[in-house]
């Protein structure tokens, strides 16, 4: 059974998750898919925790979320109503709350543009191998000269159908293939973070159901301390040459 966390510790980790996701929906509206996953790890945790009866540690976990809510609900309204760029960044952080306050309707502007960037490849020849474009052919000089337009290829930004368009499903499947095996080392070299390597995962093969993003430099900073811990433990057994 793990130990509850010191009050001060489980504090400084309920700030951080508060103050990541509401700065980094300021910044990226996506940072509400991270948000999400972890919140609903938390809400796990705090329910289906093993504790000892009697520890008290998920009662007060409880209590902690509930007051510092709280109190970011305070500062968060106060900023809104006295600070006109706050009351930006927030509008812009929340655009679909106050849609659906204001409106009835929660929508958001990078919704509808998404709406319209849902294009299926037409070939069997793209769906397979891809047409080898990332971005609109028309703004590579390398192939027309002078760039005359800017823009996705064939205007969709969203992930997976960028790479469709790109490589094709013969490349689409070893790029997740080598990514999610990136992934699964780390889980299982650092055995305790495992959870961690697992939410990034998910995070990042859910972003691409809205944009392009590459999540293998997280992993291949791990995979590097992981090749080095092998080669500085004589008592492991290293890493093949053929892996």
């Amino acid at each position: 059974i793990k130990q509850p966390l010191a009050p001060g510790r489980r504090i400084a980790y309920i700030v951080s998750f508060l103050f990541i996701s509401v700065a980094g929906n300021m910044i990226a509206r996506t940072t509400t898919v991270g948000a999400a996953i972890g919140g609903g790890i938390i809400l796990l945790s705090l329910f289906f925790s093993s504790e000892e009866p009697g520890t008290g540690s998920k009662g007060a976990s409880v209590a902690s979320w509930l007051l510092l809510l709280t109190a970011g609900l305070i500062v968060s309204i106060t900023l809104y109503n006295t600070s006109p760029k706050a009351k930006e960044m927030f509008r812009f952080a929340f655009e679909g709350f106050f849609s659906y306050v204001e409106e009835g309707e929660w929508t958001t502007n990078s919704t509808e543009r998404l709406e319209t960037m849902i294009v299926w490849p037409e070939t069997v020849h793209t769906w397979v191998i891809g047409d080898g474009y990332f971005l609109n052919s028309r703004y590579d000089e390398n192939y027309l000269g002078d760039a005359t337009d800017q823009g996705f290829y064939m205007g969709t930004d969203i992930g997976y159908l960028r790479f469709i368009f790109y490589f094709g499903i013969i490349g689409l499947i070893p790029m997740m293939g080598v990514i999610i095996y990136s992934a699964i080392v780390c889980i299982k070299h650092f055995r305790k973070e495992g959870l961690l390597f697992f939410l990034a995962l998910l995070v990042g093969l859910s972003v691409w159901l809205k944009v392009s993003t590459d999540i293998l430099p997280f992993f291949a900073l791990f995979l590097g301390a992981a090749s080095m811990q092998y080669g500085d433990d004589e008592s492991v057994e290293t890493i093949p040459d053929h892996a």
